[in-house]
């Protein structure tokens, strides 16, 4: 049922905000498999868990497979959304994220995600969770360090 799987995403999400990345990748790719089957590919709470996923990838260094995930959910995201939309804002932001944790790509990251914090700030506002969590990857990133 979509509510067991969100409920089931919650608590990867939460578990991946804690640090616990080993245990969120094999539950988010649970609830995004449970979510293919019951909502179909291109829902919204599917690409939401896609995204998702690709943020736990790019905690375990799996970048790849993070730039992979996410770039599908953003297309997706954008084709439901247009540009704008909170999903969006931060299915960018996450890409921007995994950008900066390659060095090759983190130039291209730190300016990914300063247009999106930009705009998060522009269209969620500045006091909005997602919108400060990624001004705090931004200024650490910025200060030489690494998220």
């Amino acid at each position: 049922h979509p509510d067991t799987l969100g409920s089931m995403g919650n608590l990867a999400y939460y578990l991946q905000a804690q640090g616990n990345h080993k245990a969120a990748e094999p539950l988010c790719r649970e609830v995004l498999e449970g979510f293919r089957e019951v909502l179909g590919e291109r829902h919204p709470d599917t690409l939401n868990q896609l995204a998702n996923l690709a943020d736990v990838l790019r905690s375990r260094g799996a970048l790849q497979e993070a730039r992979a995930a996410v770039g599908t959910a953003l297309e997706g995201f954008r084709e439901n959304f247009g540009e704008f939309h909170f999903r969006v804002l931060k299915c960018r932001a996450i890409q921007a994220h995994i950008h900066l944790a390659d060095p090759a790509t983190a130039a291209e990251g730190r300016a990914a995600m300063q247009a999106a914090v930009t705009d998060m700030r522009h269209h969620l506002g500045a006091e909005n969770a997602e919108c400060r969590k990624y001004e705090r990857v931004l200024a650490t990133e910025l200060a030489g360090g690494s998220q």
